[in-house]
Parts: structure tokens; sequence; C-alpha cells
């Protein structure tokens, strides 16, 4: 049996609670209640991703449990980024000096 997921526009008290989170609100929308029970303020759906329909409270949970659990994973992948975006980031720091020392 294929669940099919519902999807409604967020309401104000939606994209309030996306801003505090500071999620972009125009890339969510309301749909059925995901499978770990996760309802936004018991209006019967949860807040899910327009892009792959996960439920954003899981996407969330999925990324503490990886960073707790694999950390070398993490730091890899920071250290990816530094290596590709070094001088970005080497000219970002020397600015920020330079504005901070006057």
């Amino acid at each position: 049996m294929v669940r099919k997921l519902v999807e409604r526009t967020l309401n104000q008290a939606a994209i309030s609670y996306l801003n505090e989170r500071q999620v972009d609100n125009t890339k969510c929308c309301f749909g059925s209640i995901c499978h770990r029970g996760h309802e936004f303020q018991q209006s019967g759906y949860s807040i899910r991703w327009y892009s792959n329909r996960t439920c954003i409270d899981c996407a969330a949970e999925h990324v503490l449990r990886e960073q707790v659990e694999h950390p070398e994973r993490q730091k890899a992948r920071y250290k990816k980024y530094y290596y590709s975006h070094r001088e970005e980031i080497l000219d970002r720091q020397n600015r920020r000096r330079r504005e901070a020392n006057g």
C-alpha cells in the first residue's frame, strides 16, 4: 500500500516556527504525519521538505545522530571543504583581521 502525502500550504504559526529555526519556509509544506510521529502543534500534519518529502524534524535528528556517531565523517567533510575553498576562507579571515585592527 502506497501512502500518499497530503500537501498543504503553511500557516502563519508554521512560518514563524521555521523562521525561529532559520529554515527557508518557501522550501517546506505540510504533509502527513511522519513515521516517527512528528506532528506540528497537534495540527494533524508534519512539516516536510518539498524536495524529498522528508519530515524536517526527522532530518534534523538524522544530522545530529550522524555528528555524534561519526565525528570522523564530519571532520573529513570540513577538511574537504576547507581545501576546496582555502583561498576564499583565508581572504575572508585576513579581511576580518584588518577590519578588527582598524
